[in-house]
């Protein structure tokens, strides 16, 4: 590893331990290990300690007013006002606020939580309802397509049986006519039928016992 290049960049160009790892590809381990070794470190670190907790103290009235007041993340405060999430938290913990917003903002985290569980569930229900829904739906096509496939016809004589009260018999002409009293009549409705057209049933009549 150049141990030039990275002496050189943590002190004349002032990046920091873990800039010159990503450029290095290195661990933070080895890059602190090489500056370390060099004596003006210490001094170099206090100063960039120092540095960095003005920085910090200037910037503490606008992060305590983003926390406290439009309620914004850690996150987002450490991103808008480019500091660390750690210098972030350290100065919203010194608020006499800050357990009671940390509890606050715990509890909405919760209800939010349950609320979102809620809907994903109730989701989950609705697609396995429409999902079985279509499955029936695709069955009853499937059974459809089935029975029509089939070449099943009844005849006159069937239809006319079955709908057997819509008919009177006229005795004239041996027939059975379409009675236009029960409404008009539907079109696979024969007006009339042959009586010859039905079979006959063999019919048994009893009479009551004499006391």
């Amino acid at each position: 590893m150049d141990k030039y290049n990275i002496i050189k960049m943590y002190f004349n160009e002032g990046k920091k331990i873990q800039e010159i790892a990503i450029l290095m590809k290195s661990s933070k381990q080895n890059i602190y290990k090489y500056i370390k070794s060099d004596p003006r470190y210490l001094k170099e670190a206090a100063e960039r300690r120092e540095k960095k907790s003005l920085e910090v103290l200037k910037k503490s009235e606008k992060i305590i007013k983003l926390y406290y007041e439009q309620h914004k993340k850690v996150c987002e405060i450490a991103k808008e006002v480019t500091l660390s999430n750690s210098a972030v938290t350290y100065v919203i913990k010194k608020d006499n606020r800050y357990k009671f917003e940390k509890d606050k903002r715990k509890k909405e985290s919760l209800k939010r939580n349950r609320e979102l569980s809620k809907k994903i569930k109730s989701e989950k229900r609705n697609v396995l309802r429409e999902d079985m829904i279509m499955s029936n739906l695709k069955l009853l096509q499937i059974q459809n397509a089935i029975s029509m496939s089939r070449t099943r016809k009844i005849s006159d004589a069937g239809i006319v049986e079955i709908n057997l009260k819509h008919y009177r018999f006229n005795s004239k002409k041996q027939k059975l006519e379409f009675d236009k009293s029960c409404g008009a009549r539907p079109f696979d409705l024969p007006q009339s039928m042959g009586i010859h057209s039905f079979k006959i049933y063999k019919t048994k009549t009893y009479e009551k016992n004499k006391v």
